[in-house]
């Protein structure tokens, strides 16, 4: 399937989490428009991404810029690009947990060499003999940045088929954080599984890790991609800005407050990209105060009639996202005051979004 030689690789760095008892983010918006990309690499569509190009010695790596939650439970499912040629290209993927957001070493080393310390789920495509490698495409899975296979925490799985077909394949990796297994999905069949305490065994007991890919080819190449189709995690406690933990914190002490990074097309309802951060860490607070409504007010600066229609289709924007993540629509109340109260108090001459919390009547 490949002469031995260096890798040309591609490695992905995952770390994520979620959990069913606490507030879990699901899918990709939260992310899209904020993936860190390197030089080399490329942003295709808002969920796929060129980690390498088909050509030789070529490298790059995406990385999503907030740690995520290891003590909770992870799950994602992707589709993978390994290439078109056999024989003559190279050379894989490795989805790596990691605080570091860092790029390993190139060729053999499938960028997650040296990268420490971490958990790597290997796919490779060129047998590398120093490193251990079969002959065949293989997956293993790697930790603290060590590729050779004497090492790792499982032995290398052979695919027994060529893997660099010109086709997509769908790869799931799932992170039981209970049972403390690791179990990684190719195209629907199970290929590996670890159970081990990697918070603790692996990270020190620090479960928040960075999440991420890194990519490069040696002297045989391919070009790799990665599509993102679904992702559930715990976000770590630093996933926004302290912005928005102020924000919770005033609305647990019954304050009505303004989001600050909610945005809408000009003069529409339309949520812009950047409002689902936000507007998904509110949904996971919802989701941890079960017994609390929501009121949502919206404010605008249009005059006359319509300016009350806008700011009440507005809020009702949030209120619909919200309940698209799963709250339940009793529990929101969206209203437009129009232009009614902008110019004065706190905010002059701002629309705006306010909520607060409030626990409705017997």
């Amino acid at each position: 399937m490949k002469l031995p030689q260096r890798l040309i690789l591609i490695s992905l760095i995952f770390f994520q989490a979620i959990s069913s008892s606490s507030a879990q983010i699901n899918g990709w918006e939260l992310m899209k428009e904020i993936i860190k990309i390197s030089a080399n690499a490329s942003k295709l569509s808002d969920n796929c991404f060129q980690l390498t190009e088909d050509r030789p010695w070529a490298g790059g790596s995406i990385y999503y810029p907030n740690k995520i939650d290891l003590n909770k439970n992870f799950k994602v499912e992707m589709d993978v690009f390994l290439g078109c040629k056999d024989g003559e290209g190279a050379d894989g993927m490795v989805f790596v947990f990691s605080p570091k957001m860092a790029l390993g070493k190139e060729g053999g080393g499938i960028g997650y060499e040296a990268v420490s310390p971490s958990i790597g789920i290997e796919i490779d495509t060129w047998q590398n003999e120093e490193n251990n490698d079969p002959y065949q495409d293989h997956l293993a899975i790697l930790q603290n940045g060590v590729v050779n296979h004497r090492n790792g925490l499982t032995k290398a799985i052979s695919f027994k088929r060529n893997i660099e077909d010109c086709e997509e394949h769908t790869v799931i990796i799932s992170w039981n954080a209970l049972d403390k297994r690791l179990e990684v999905f190719f195209d629907g069949q199970y290929m590996a599984g670890i159970e081990k305490d990697i918070v603790q065994d692996i990270f020190q007991g620090d479960g928040e890790v960075f999440w991420g890919v890194t990519a490069s080819t040696g002297g045989q190449f391919n070009q790799q991609k990665v599509c993102f189709d679904k992702i559930n995690f715990k976000p770590g406690s630093a996933l926004l800005t302290s912005t928005f933990k102020k924000i919770e914190l005033d609305l647990l002490d019954n304050k009505t407050v303004a989001l600050t990074q909610v945005e809408f097309k000009d003069q529409t309802p339309i949520l812009e990209d950047i409002s689902t951060r936000e507007l998904d860490e509110l949904a996971a607070l919802l989701e941890e105060q079960p017994d609390m409504h929501l009121g949502i007010m919206g404010h605008v600066e249009t005059d006359g009639t319509a300016s009350k229609r806008l700011s009440k289709k507005r809020a009702k924007a949030i209120a619909d996202y919200l309940i698209e993540k799963g709250i339940d629509k009793k529990r929101l109340n969206a209203t437009g005051f129009g232009n009614r109260y902008t110019g004065v108090g706190e905010y002059p001459n701002e629309e705006r979004i306010e909520i607060y919390l409030f626990r409705p009547l017997p």
